[in-house]
């Protein structure tokens, strides 16, 4: 059975909704000062390391004991939330690490309003690219533990997001489903590092977890409609998902 379109507001104007403050004080910024060689020397084994099970490296506990509650890792990134879970401090692993720490600090800096709505902002950084901080947005649990239903949310999320980049003209890479969640019901990427660019032609991208051999297993969205058909006729201006 086809599945229906997905009803969506669409208000003329697209503003964020405020996010809680982030940014680090004097103390903190020297904690991560001082442990900047263990950050650039911490290559880990990426996305192989399940969460909370990642080996002690010398970094993690001296983040615990300043309030940094380690939540998992991606191959280039460390994360970690702090203020009540309601912030996450990102830190590199290693100089390539620190590469992808930089593009997404500067995709967040030089981000024009056709794409800012879109992006979890950096409230801190690192101008080296040891870390950084933003507001924690609802986001979707990967490794393959996710039920039928959040599966398909995860897609939907993913799919809308995708599909407003487009009608934007920006195509940011690598937003599989692990780097992409909702803020206030708004589709948006909690993880740039890759960096977004202009796209003049049309992308066939909606509605795909990742590739192949992505977190969840399920290869490219078989079995899932594509953002064109869930979203098609509908205004460029788009933001809200089902509840």
């Amino acid at each position: 059975m086809a599945q229906e379109p997905v009803k969506v507001s669409t208000p003329s104007v697209i503003t964020p909704k405020p996010f809680v403050q982030c940014a680090l004080g004097p103390e903190k910024k020297k904690l991560l000062h001082d442990l900047r060689p263990l950050i650039r020397a911490d290559q880990g084994l990426g996305w192989q390391v399940k969460e909370r099970e990642k080996q002690e490296t010398g970094l993690m506990t001296p983040l615990t004991r300043a309030g940094f509650n380690y939540i998992g890792e991606g191959m280039f990134r460390k994360g970690f939330l702090f203020k009540k879970d309601k912030c996450v401090l990102k830190t590199a692993k290693g100089v390539e690490g620190q590469q992808h720490m930089k593009t997404e600090n500067e995709t967040w800096k030089t981000a024009p309003e056709t794409l800012r709505p879109w992006l979890v902002p950096v409230h801190d950084e690192d101008p080296e690219g040891y870390w950084n901080t933003m507001p924690a947005v609802e986001r979707y649990l990967t490794r393959g533990k996710m039920s039928g239903e959040e599966q398909e949310k995860a897609f939907r999320t993913k799919a809308l997001l995708d599909y407003l980049l487009e009608r934007k003209g920006w195509f940011c890479d690598d937003l599989h489903l692990g780097n992409v969640g909702r803020h206030h019901n708004m589709p948006i990427a909690l993880d740039y590092g890759f960096g977004c660019e202009r796209v003049s032609a049309r992308r066939k991208v909606y509605g795909f977890g990742g590739g192949p051999d992505d977190d969840l297993g399920l290869g490219w969205g078989e079995g899932w409609p594509a953002g064109e058909k869930l979203y098609e006729g509908k205004g460029p201006e788009q933001t809200t998902l089902p509840r």
